[in-house]
Formats: C-alpha cells, structure tokens, sequence
C-alpha cells in the first residue's frame, strides 16, 4: 500500500519538533499494549494468521504497522473483519520493519518511523479515542472531505465502496466519478486520487471488484446440488477469487453506476467514470453501453482484450482452456495466482469478447480523455488508446506524458499530478 498522499514521509524533516499536539499523540501511543499496536509481517504463513485468527482478543482497534510494500495486510484485515470483528487502521511507511510472528512483541520503530506513525494517527485519536473515522478507513483522512464505506450488491455478491466528498460542499448534487483500478488492483489504493477529486469538489467512488479486496466473491457449486421444494438449500461452494475476468468486472462496473445513481450527492446528470491501465478499457466499454456516463479518463489503458487469440500459441491456449473450464475439467484459477509480473490469473476465454477500441464510435455522447505514457513498455499504443482516439467522434483529448513508463504514472509524481490536473 502507499499513501503517501496522507504524509510526505520522503521528505519530512529530520530535525521537526514535536509540537504539544505530538507530546499527546506519544503518550497515547505509549499506552497501547502490543495487543493494540503490532506490525504485519508479510512472510507469515497462512497457518500463522489462522493461529492467531483462533486465539486473538482485542475490545478496540488493533494498529496495524505495516512496510508499504506489504501487499498481504489486505487480506490479513479481512481475515480480522470477516472472522473477528476486529476493527483495523493501517499507517505504513518506508521504513517500518516487522515483527517476526503473529503474537510477538512489537519491535521498537525508528524515531523517523515514529514520527510517521504520530502524524498519521492525527485523525484516527481525535474525540480520545480510534472511533473518530468510519470503522474501515484505516487512513487519515483530510479534515475538507467526508468518508464513508458503503456496499453495492453485484449478482448477489457484496462489493466493498468507498465514498468521497466535499466536507462542505458548494451544490447540494454534486458532479460524481466512479473510479476502477487496474490489474490485480484494490481500492484502497486509489484514496490518494479520490482524494484530489474530492477537494476539487466531486463525489468520488472507488470499490473492490468482486473477488478482490473487501469484497465478496462469486461462488460456485463444489458438489451436487441437493434437492429442494422451496429454492432454499444448503451445499458446499467454493469461492471465485483473485481471478482477472474483464466481463465480470465491466458488470461490476455497472452495478457501482447503479448504486451511485442513487446517493442524494449524485447529480445523475453529471457523472463520469475514471480508470487506470486495465481499467482504462472497461470505462469505455460501459460508457458504450450506458447513456447516463457522460465523461470518461482513460489512463494508460489497455484496450483490447483479444491478444488472448492473437497468435496460434495464445490462440490454442485460450480454447483448450474455454472447452476444458465449460467441461468441467478445470477449475478458475487460484487466488493469488499470478500471470507473469501481474497478481491474478486471467480467466482467457473470458477475453475474447472484450474489446473495448471497437467500442468508441458507440461514445459520441460521452467526453473522451486518453492520458498514455510515452514510454509504454506493456502493450503498443498505437494499438489501443491511440487507435481508440482516432476511432472516437464527439468531445475528446489525448495527452501523452513524456518520459514515463506504465507503471510511472504511478511512481512518478509530477506525471501523477499531471494526469490529476488533466483529468479534473
């Protein structure tokens, strides 16, 4: 996780007095038992967490320490939610190093990694307590915007949502952006930019797909289906998580307009959509199919799903695969499962229906911005956003960033508060 949007820990100075409000915030810190304050090691075992999953007891909030880089705490604060009621806030940082099992003492941070966790905590211990914040933010968050979670229902599935607004807004509905990540992708990690949108004044959504994140996961059979009268049954299913499948998170996508068209913040007449490399595609596949989706940002997107039968190897792998899954043969991918550098294994028969740059001369009614890194080392541009800018009529911009790779857009701030400023 990064949030580096919460607090510029590169640059904090090394030298910064602790004001009164710190001296507070370090005694209350001080109080905490290793109960309460701990740190997420990201090499525990699957058997190490249900151990502790079994045996821990905690009446508050336990304060989740984690190196930012520690992509497991996700999983392990659902583990918390699902299982224990426990609630969690998160504060990460560069430098913070790890216990060495569940249950274990919490190590001693750097004075720099505590003056981190002090100024992240701002929030979270104001009224006296960690209940200042919804029961999920696990964040700090700005005191000019609101934050909610929220659940939308996607084919019987819960998805988990996050709400961003104005603290005090200047419109009683407000202009709204739904926001989807990319690949292997949570929610969580799009607050730094839901944030920017929510102080320029929209009413931001982000949410996990299903399978992913906080959310719920399509189930399936794992055995007969038993006999019933009145459409009622028990039986035992297996979850479908972790998998890539572009049809499954488009519908997602749709659902989240649904929900969103019904927020008493929503100006149903002013709604766009924002998405980011793989995602960048599904905006314009839902923008083609839904009339209310007046605007959407298409960053460094990837916009044709049909590589999966674009040369004979790719083309017998993805049919062997469709026959053998529709046979039952084979089952979905495993969670966690990763296609090449990328978490999350793709359900390939699934792509080659999804071809989002055929689908622009369907998006007349929609203002189209195409944001591409200059330097894409994925996928070819010509062949997607460029060729999708070329394909769209109506209101539409491209703009290349100069110098950045994919995954720069990111990583590199000035290209990320470039592709903010375009955007807004």
């Amino acid at each position: 996780m990064n949030h580096s949007n919460e607090i510029d820990y590169e640059h904090w100075p090394a030298n910064q007095p602790m004001d009164e409000t710190d001296v507070s915030l370090r005694a209350y810190l001080s109080r905490l038992s290793d109960e309460h304050l701990v740190r997420f090691d990201p090499a525990w075992s699957d058997d190490q967490v249900m151990e502790w999953d079994g045996n821990f007891k905690c009446d508050g909030t336990l304060m989740l320490v984690c190196c930012e880089r520690d992509v497991g705490v996700t999983e392990f604060r659902r583990v918390l939610a699902e299982h224990l009621q426990v609630r969690t806030a998160v504060v990460s940082g560069p430098n913070f190093t790890s216990a060495s099992r569940p249950g274990g003492n919490t190590d001693t941070t750097t004075q720099a990694s505590m003056t981190v966790l002090l100024a992240s905590m701002l929030t979270l211990v104001s009224c006296g307590g960690l209940a200042a914040q919804d029961s999920r933010p696990g964040f700090a968050v700005p005191a000019d915007i609101t934050f909610r979670a929220a659940t939308i229902q996607s084919e019987g599935a819960r998805m988990a949502a996050e709400v961003f607004a104005p603290r005090e807004p200047k419109e009683s509905k407000l202009p709204t952006i739904i926001m989807c990540h990319g690949w292997g992708g949570l929610a969580e990690q799009l607050r730094p930019d839901a944030i920017v949108f929510a102080q320029a004044g929209y009413l931001v959504v982000t949410f996990d797909y299903r399978g992913w994140g906080l959310s719920d996961s399509r189930v399936i059979l794992a055995g007969s289906k038993p006999a019933s009268k009145d459409h009622k049954w028990m039986a035992e299913v297996k979850e479908v998580r972790g998998v890539v499948d572009p049809i499954d998170q488009t519908t997602d996508l749709m659902n989240a307009i649904h929900w969103t068209m019904g927020d008493p913040q929503c100006d149903p007449r002013r709604v766009g959509l924002w998405g980011s490399s793989f995602s960048g595609g599904h905006v314009a596949y839902v923008a083609a199919r839904d009339p209310r989706v007046k605007a959407f940002v298409s960053q460094v997107a990837a916009m044709d799903g049909r590589w999966v039968i674009n040369n004979p190897q790719m083309r017998n792998q993805t049919f062997t695969q469709g026959t053998a899954r529709a046979r039952g043969q084979i089952e979905y991918p495993q969670a966690g499962e990763k296609f090449g550098t990328l978490k999350g294994a793709p359900v390939l028969e699934r792509f080659i229906g999804y071809a989002p740059v055929e689908d622009l001369g369907r998006c007349q009614h929609v203002a189209k911005l195409f944001i591409i890194a200059e330097k894409e080392e994925l996928f070819d541009n010509r062949d997607h956003a460029i060729l999708a800018y070329q394909r769209a009529t109506g209101v539409k911009n491209l703009v290349t960033l100069p110098g950045i790779t994919h995954y720069g857009i990111r990583s590199q701030p000035g290209a990320l508060h470039h592709g903010h400023a375009e955007s807004v």
